[in-house]
């Protein structure tokens, strides 16, 4: 086995097609690891890891030739190609892959990287059984708390003990809260008197070996702002800061910051970060009209407004003009007929006789999908050069064209 992945990452230096199908994890790892500098290699993987935060796989990737660079996903039963595919020219970059959500929990996944097509190289990410998140830490000031909202998996609950572990200033800091939780609990509250305004807290939770943590400055004073308002094609982005809100919301409203309220939207107590939140508009919001956005705590307006924004009018669809081809295949004694372009599902098909300038009569029709090849058949000819007519129609559309059928004799 040693003397095949051997031999195998010498051929990886040269060429990325020796790799035509995936291999496990190990070996894509071993034959990376083994091979020559990652120079040699048209792309390589510098570093993978799953984020629970975000159900993706943060992969940390290095270009050597400039070209289309692609990631293929596998586990056991599954592969998806051609993930983040993109032309990246030379240079260091990081991504975050999507999981399927049945990915989510208690895989492994292999990880291939690709330039143009060929499989380069891989490794292998553990996806942890067990799960956890810090969602939120903020001071509740009707219970006068600092609340943490959290949220652990651990569906077989085979992982041990579950904690909440509050320190000041750093993870060896002082000891301000330990307590052992259940792993179907969501948010532990801590009386607001342990904790001194302006002071760094480190909030941690965990569950058996995977824990999740992050650091909280406290105050007691509830604040918040709305900045730029992006609006796209589909969906209108809110860049944000809240703090200690009990119940925080982004309240859409029409017109002004006076006109009524069409929309809620949830969000999350931030500590001072930004955050966005993006909603897809078409579904709530009017064309070429103005909005504003509030922030909100529950049914609180809390006076602070983003800029104006204007959801643009949709751009007409504009429907391609009919337009069909055909061919005849002279052994079946068929005229073939295909849209090339149609403004419709369906289609319908003549075909009559045409003689020194006068239309004949119907010699076949067909109807049914515009992306379909349709058949008609006809008689034989009984002269070396028979012309027909071909009616196209969908919809209110109806198109023709002459045609001329030569070298076809009497058989």
């Amino acid at each position: 086995m040693k003397k095949f992945l051997l031999v195998l990452s010498c051929c990886l230096a040269t060429w990325c097609s020796v790799l035509a199908g995936p291999k496990s994890s190990p070996e894509i790892s071993l034959m990376q690891a083994s091979a020559p500098a990652p120079t040699n290699y048209p792309a390589v993987i510098n570093s993978a890891n799953y984020d629970s935060s975000t159900n993706q796989i943060v992969v940390n990737y290095t270009v050597n030739t400039a070209g289309d660079v692609a990631f293929n996903l596998q586990t056991s039963n599954d592969v998806i190609k051609n993930l983040k595919k993109m032309y990246r020219p030379k240079g260091t970059y990081t991504i975050g892959i999507d999981l399927k959500s049945e990915w989510s929990i208690g895989a492994y996944v292999s990880l291939m990287i690709s330039v143009g097509g060929n499989v380069c190289g891989g490794t292998g990410v553990p996806i942890p059984r067990v799960s956890v998140n810090i969602n939120d830490v903020s001071y509740i000031a009707k219970n006068k708390t600092v609340t943490v909202k959290y949220s652990i998996y651990d569906p077989d609950s085979k992982s041990g003990n579950c904690y909440i572990r509050v320190r000041k200033n750093s993870a060896t800091g002082l000891k301000i809260v330990e307590e052992k939780i259940s792993s179907s609990s969501t948010a532990y509250e801590i009386p607001s008197s342990k904790f001194t305004i302006g002071a760094v807290y480190y909030v941690e939770v965990s569950c058996g070996n995977v824990k999740k943590s992050q650091n909280y400055i406290f105050d007691n004073v509830r604040s918040g702002y709305l900045g730029k308002v992006s609006v796209g094609d589909y969906n209108v982005t809110f860049n944000y800061t809240m703090k200690n809100a009990s119940d925080p919301y982004i309240a859409i409203k029409q017109g002004s910051k006076y006109g009524p309220v069409v929309k809620k939207i949830q969000i999350t107590n931030t500590n001072g970060d930004y955050k966005e939140k993006s909603l897809y508009y078409h579904s709530v919001l009017k064309e070429k009209t103005t909005y504003v956005a509030e922030l909100y705590d529950g049914s609180e307006p809390l006076r602070i407004y983003s800029e104006e924004f204007t959801i643009p009018e949709k751009e007409p669809v504009i429907i391609e003009p009919l337009c069909f081809e055909w061919h005849f295949d002279e052994g079946a004694n068929q005229i073939k007929v295909w849209c090339t372009r149609a403004p419709s599902s369906s289609v319908y098909i003549e075909v009559y006789n045409y003689n020194n300038g006068v239309q004949g009569s119907i010699q076949g029709h067909a109807s049914g999908s515009s992306k379909d090849v349709h058949s008609i058949s006809i008689p034989r000819a009984t002269s070396q050069g028979q012309g027909y007519i071909i009616y196209v129609s969908s919809g209110s559309e109806k198109k023709s064209i002459k045609v001329h059928i030569a070298n076809h004799l009497n058989k």
